[in-house]
């Protein structure tokens, strides 16, 4: 008896879903390290102030994301009107 292997089965959903990670925490290091180029590198003192509040705002958007303690309801809520916050700057200066 022949089965089709569909691509979306389980065991070819986990490759796909680590090479997608990678590439995407690859992209985020590669913007990572441009902006703090820019901060250091920058004639222009409006492109130095926007890539260090840039390089701030990302770094607060990973601590509130992924917290290093369980929380209360109250906390998770205040956190994730924080977390919402934090992505709308993150996404101004990045148009900036």
């Amino acid at each position: 008896m022949w089965y089709l292997v569909s691509p979306y089965s389980i065991p070819n959903r986990i490759p796909l879903a680590a090479g997608v990670l990678l590439r995407w925490k690859r992209l985020a290091s590669e913007a990572e390290a441009l902006i703090a180029r820019l901060a250091r590198t920058s004639r222009n003192p409006r492109v130095v102030k926007i890539a260090k509040a840039l390089s701030g705002h990302r770094a607060e958007l990973s601590r509130l994301v992924n917290p290093p303690m369980p929380e209360e309801e109250t906390a998770v809520t205040t956190r994730k009107n924080a977390i919402a916050d934090t992505q709308a700057e993150v996404e101004r200066l990045e148009g900036v």
